[in-house]
């Protein structure tokens, strides 16, 4: 129990594996259409559903799961 408590510094590696990471995730998002930047911040920060999506937006949840889905083949 008394080592659940211990926080082990990160390696090197996996400081350079965070930041690689951090950067190629960022690209990524920097690439998508406002839209899908959008509703990529609201479905998988914010926890909005797809009806509630397609509420604000004014399409079909069809749209938006077509949409979310493709977001996360990428």
């Amino acid at each position: 129990m008394a080592n659940e408590c211990v926080i082990k510094p990160e390696t090197p590696e996996e400081i350079y594996i965070k930041e690689e990471t951090t950067q190629e995730i960022e690209t990524a998002i920097e690439n998508l259409t406002e839209a899908q930047q959008r509703r990529l911040k609201l479905y998988y920060f914010d926890g909005m559903g797809y009806s509630q999506l397609a509420r604000l937006e004014g399409v079909t949840d069809g749209s938006i799961s077509g949409s979310i889905n493709l977001l996360s083949s990428i």
